[in-house]
């Protein structure tokens, strides 16, 4: 009961938080009236603190319904530490391909955040209109 919650209100929060975090915020910005006004940037600078206290409380709000009052005998700090290192074991060490994925990830969020100064204005059309947009972006990698 409370994980389903506890992954629906991520869900929520997380969504809010990006232009491209959840389908509504694109409908948003395809509209005519706001389509020039709205970038990922500006739509982070507005959804990430929203995000930051949405998630917040709904932390705060699971914690005191399912875990504040939860008792777990036999469960001890050593037996926590122990489960940790196991998990740790079978994970292994970071790969190749992973760390490929975090350095494409990390590019993605900077074009997204740098695409109004360093890349729009490369990729234009001869009537001055933006070829390359936040969705164009979103799928580079």
């Amino acid at each position: 009961d409370g994980i389903l919650l506890g992954i629906a209100y991520s869900a929520s929060a997380g969504g809010i938080a990006t232009l491209t975090g959840a389908i509504p915020n694109y409908f948003l910005a395809a509209e005519s009236m706001v389509a020039q006004h709205i970038s990922w940037l500006s739509w982070f600078a507005f959804g990430f603190p929203i995000s930051l206290v949405t998630g917040a409380l709904a932390y705060v709000m699971l914690y005191i319904r399912y875990v504040s009052r939860c008792n777990f005998p036999g469960i001890s700090r050593e037996v926590l530490e122990h489960e940790y290192e196991e998990l740790l074991s079978e994970v292994g060490p970071v790969s190749r391909d992973e760390v490929i994925v975090g350095a494409l990830q990390v590019l993605q969020i900077l074009l997204l955040i740098a695409r109004r100064w360093s890349i729009a204005m490369w990729f234009t059309s001869p009537f001055g209109e933006e070829l390359v947009n936040d969705a164009t972006l979103a799928l580079v990698p």
